[in-house]
């Protein structure tokens, strides 16, 4: 299965979803790799070079120029891709769409996410009708990131996205807590860590995801 964290803007926590979900599966015994599509930021990569060797195993690699062939023959080998999305609209946003089965979109407390949301669920439905008109699926589903329920303005974003109906809107939410950013600087993911509330956000998140890749 290939899953996606993809947004067009930067900084909406793409990586900490990506690498968190991908520790939480493979502590649960699946054989998982992250492609990292960002050459420019390359934070998987930076992350996995700092993780011990005697952790969970969770291969990290870049991409080439024929992202859809590479991420394919990846999938052969493992039971879980998760592709770290490159904030950028363009061939390899599209590449990443279409090779994905779903797609999950990061979106923290600013109206910015909202504003870059309009092309993205334009190109993301594209990808879906190309790939239903070939027999494949494409699921979109929003997730978010840094969320405070007692703030207004994550309450807004919520009734926001309900505009866009190309994504559901998953359950769980993450909030903004020290253990992600702190797990990221030791190469380890939140289930990894002392954070038993950071931890109980990613293995909702990792239910959720597994309910709909592996039982729907």
């Amino acid at each position: 299965m290939i899953i996606s964290v993809i947004n067009l803007k930067g900084g909406v926590g793409k990586t900490t979803i990506a690498v968190n979900l991908a520790v939480a599966f493979a502590t649960r015994g699946k054989k998982v790799c992250i492609v990292d599509t960002d050459k420019e930021q390359l934070s998987a990569v930076k992350w996995s070079g700092q993780r011990d060797d005697d952790k969970t195993s969770v291969a990290v690699i870049t991409v080439g120029e024929k992202l859809v062939r590479e991420v394919q023959n990846h999938a052969k080998n493992f039971d879980v891709v998760i592709l770290d999305g490159s904030p950028q609209l363009g061939e390899l946003a599209n590449s990443t769409l279409i090779v994905s089965d779903m797609v999950l979109v990061p979106v923290a407390n600013s109206v910015l996410e909202f504003w870059s949301m309009d092309n993205f669920a334009e190109r993301f439905k594209q990808a879906k009708e190309l790939k239903e008109g070939i027999g494949g699926t494409l699921a979109g589903f929003v997730i978010f990131n840094r969320y405070n329920t007692q703030q207004n303005l994550s309450k807004e974003m919520r009734e926001a996205v309900k505009q866009f109906p190309e994504f559901q809107i998953l359950e769980t939410t993450i909030a903004d807590r020290v253990a992600y950013k702190q797990a990221m600087i030791e190469g380890l993911g939140v289930v990894e860590y002392k954070d038993a509330k950071a931890k109980a956000e990613i293995e909702a998140l990792t239910d959720e995801v597994e309910k709909v890749l592996f039982n729907s």
